[in-house]
């Protein structure tokens, strides 16, 4: 009887697996880019499929067009700076990626904190200043 659940997840892998080796990269790509390939493009692919694992080369597909980055060229540029950093599995590479965009979210926010400082260190308005409401300022009572 214990040998039925792993019997039906055996099978679930299987079936996982064969969806996955009937649907080629080429088409993956073509599907998350939302755009046919070019001969070129494919060639490319082609020497990503065989010099990366396949995991790898999905995750990065990814992680370009989270990027809105829908090149090769970018993906290519994902998988190098993952070999360079000595990641070599999916589990690592998200981890990665998770780190690198948290990474962009402080400094897209820390430039927002620095241009906020710099227009009230110069007192420079800028077109929406115009129509902004000043804050109330205390009003002072004689007494």
């Amino acid at each position: 009887m214990n040998s039925q659940p792993s019997i039906q997840a055996d099978a679930a892998v299987r079936a996982l697996r064969r969806n996955r080796a009937q649907k080629t990269l080429y088409n993956f790509v073509e599907q998350e880019f939302g755009r046919t390939l070019n001969s070129t493009e494919g060639e490319r692919l082609q020497v990503l499929e065989t010099t990366y694992p396949r995991e790898l080369v999905e995750l990065a597909i990814e992680v370009a067009v989270i990027a809105q980055a829908t090149s090769l060229a970018y993906v290519e540029q994902v998988l190098l700076n993952w070999q360079v950093k000595g990641i070599a599995t999916a589990q690592a590479a998200r981890a990665d990626a998770e780190q690198f965009r948290l990474q962009k979210a402080l400094q897209s926010s820390g430039r927002r904190k620095s241009k906020q400082a710099r227009k009230s260190a110069t007192g420079a308005l800028d077109d929406l200043d115009l129509y902004r409401i000043p804050p109330a300022k205390p009003i002072k009572e004689d007494v």
